[in-house]
């Protein structure tokens, strides 16, 4: 459960995406073309517009360079299937080229991001505002307008 303690002017509203539903919505073509695959996952991509704040040389010495997460994962308990993907963080994904997986990455983000699968959650300066997600099978994204 998520609650508010300080809320911007205008903007900062959460959005959760259900990435079960997204992988569960594929084509058959498109889930056998993901599963298996791994992406590179970094503190920063190079690729991604939205920047994240520099890590002090201490902390950016614990950081790994990369590492390598599946594009599908599994919930452990009720085995379902869901799109694992951080547009800010992947680098791309191993074994294969650097155009064909930024493609394969936004037709998946682009798909993911369709409203069927979202939840806004509008902050409001109330006595109580609260949201809640399932953190290992949604993106949360914030806004700024």
């Amino acid at each position: 459960m998520l609650h508010a303690v300080k809320l911007p002017d205008r903007g900062g509203d959460t959005q959760y995406i259900n990435m079960h539903r997204a992988y569960e919505d594929l084509s058959s073509a498109m889930k056998q073309r993901i599963d298996g695959l791994r992406a590179i996952h970094v503190y920063q991509s190079r690729h991604s517009a939205r920047k994240l704040m520099t890590l002090s040389e201490e902390n950016r010495k614990a950081v790994p360079d990369a590492v390598l997460h599946p594009l599908v994962r599994t919930h452990p308990e009720t085995r379902r299937k869901a799109i694992y993907l951080n547009p800010i963080r992947i680098e791309g994904i191993e074994g294969m080229s650097e155009p064909d997986a930024l493609a394969l990455l936004d037709e998946l983000l682009d798909h993911a991001r369709q409203p069927q699968y979202e939840y806004r959650h509008q902050w409001r300066r109330a006595i109580s505002s609260c949201g809640t997600t399932a953190a290992c099978c949604t993106r949360p994204t914030a806004t700024t307008t």
